[in-house]
């Protein structure tokens, strides 16, 4: 449900202005001070990396295209966020420019929110064996068995080669950990956090059972987290945190129960608190999004009357890393050294300082102070200080991303509930058919 709260504009003014240093003539490629980069093989020390400045931008003709491996990239252009567009372009512009052996091609299979055909045509062309070299993570919704299929590369031993570790990234740059395996990349960090009135619960030291209890109990009229919000999201809330949704779920005997009482209060309180959009209705919780330099504090929050609860995981309340800015390597590639070669690329320093909000530690706090340092110059009216980084960086190490094993469960209790909330069926009734739906799914699953 996260996908459809996307983040447009990430300051990527800033990289515009970063990059201009003067000048206008093209160089040639052995001019570049890039100290150890090699792009024919894919060997460098990524801590050698700086900006590339706009003017050793190279255009590559075709004769020269010709002589390279081609890259593919695919990826979808979210309405409103055309600026990831414009980062890709100038992270593949770069590479080009400095790659003898390899060349990116960037195909925009979508342009706005309606994305079903072209990830259907996708799907098409990799279930015939073909499809692009890189997938960018909007543009497909990535399942169980596509993972269990080898559908995607698996990129563990890839980054512990090119030294992609937790220890130089936050946790959100690894994504799809499956079976000991590493099948997503994510090159830049967006992280949701949630926020509930502080007139419904006092503490953000709360069980998810005491949480719903407080939902049922509160009086007012309300919608949940937005204005129009069906009870299928309101109850994605409450289950996505779970591997197991919170018991219902016996993987290892491949067994459920959806009889539990928890289970019930999930349902009644996603049925009042579901929203038709026209009521009027204020939110009683809200999104909170950790973004540099348009970041406010969690002190800020509260004292606007909001108590911080994030999500609930299995081992405590957590904030999220959105998942739509994963890209990964399709495993029909040809090219899979060029597409590392690539991605390596947009890793290090120098492809990070492209990225809005880049998951390299020490990029993102190079980005930090120049973005402060902005704020003291009173070049912008963004709200940052040292005090906020340091903040900002506490939630980035604490943030994960939601499960992916219980995609195809949710789903089907979404679809099975909706009678429940169109008061066409009764509690009962709707647990009754999932039980029996979800149970299937386990025994063609073992």
């Amino acid at each position: 449900m996260l996908n459809n709260h996307k983040i447009g504009g990430k300051l990527f003014f800033l990289l515009l202005i970063i990059l201009i240093f003067g000048g206008c003539g093209k160089k040639d490629k052995t001019e570049l001070p890039l100290d150890g980069y090699y792009a024919n093989d894919g060997d460098f020390d990524a801590s050698k990396f700086t900006i590339i400045p706009e003017e050793f931008f190279i255009d590559i003709d075709e004769t020269e295209k010709a002589e390279r491996q081609i890259v593919v990239l695919a990826i979808s252009v979210p309405e409103g966020s055309e600026n990831y567009y414009n980062e890709w372009n100038y992270l593949i512009t770069s590479f080009n420019s400095i790659s003898d052996k390899y060349y990116v091609e960037l195909v925009e299979y979508v342009n706005g929110y309606d994305r079903s055909d072209a990830m259907q045509k996708l799907l098409v062309e990799i279930g015939a064996g073909g499809g692009p070299d890189i997938i960018y993570g909007d543009l497909i919704d990535v399942t169980q068995s596509m993972l269990d299929e080898g559908v995607f590369v698996d990129m563990s031993e890839y980054m512990t080669y090119y030294g992609i570790t937790s220890e130089k990234y936050f946790p959100g740059y690894a994504d799809y950990i499956y079976e000991g395996g590493i099948y997503a990349l994510c090159p830049s960090i967006d992280v949701v956090s949630v926020a509930v009135k502080s007139d419904v619960i006092d503490s953000n030291d709360i069980t998810i059972d005491e949480y719903l209890d407080a939902l049922l109990e509160y009086e007012e009229k309300a919608a949940f987290i937005y204005a129009g919000q069906d009870g299928g999201s309101v109850l994605d809330y409450f289950l996505c945190g779970s591997e197991d949704l919170w018991g219902i779920i016996d993987w290892e005997n491949g067994t459920c129960d959806f009889s539990s009482e928890l289970f019930d209060k999930m349902l009644k309180v996603s049925k009042r608190y579901a929203d038709d959009g026209i009521n009027g209705y204020e939110p009683i919780m809200s999104y909170l999004y950790t973004l540099t330099g348009i970041y406010e504090s969690r002190e800020s929050t509260e004292l606007q009357g909001n108590i911080v609860i994030d999500y609930f995981f299995d081992d405590g309340n957590h904030p999220v890393y959105h998942d739509g800015h994963d890209v990964m390597i399709n495993s029909n590639s040809d090219n899979i050294d060029g597409a590392w070669a690539f991605l390596s690329y947009v890793m290090s320093k120098n492809g990070q300082n492209y990225v809005g909000n880049p998951v390299n530690r020490e990029v993102f706090l190079d980005e930090a102070q120049y973005i402060i340092g902005m704020i003291e110059e009173g070049v912008t009216n963004m709200i940052l200080d040292d005090e906020l980084v340091e903040e900002l960086v506490c939630i980035y190490n604490d943030a994960r991303y939601l499960p992916k094993k219980t995609d195809v469960i949710r789903e089907i209790i979404y679809e099975e509930t909706e009678q429940y909330f169109t008061n066409d069926k009764s509690i009962e009734e709707v647990k009754v058919i999932i039980q029996s739906r979800v149970q299937l799914y386990l025994n063609e699953n073992k």
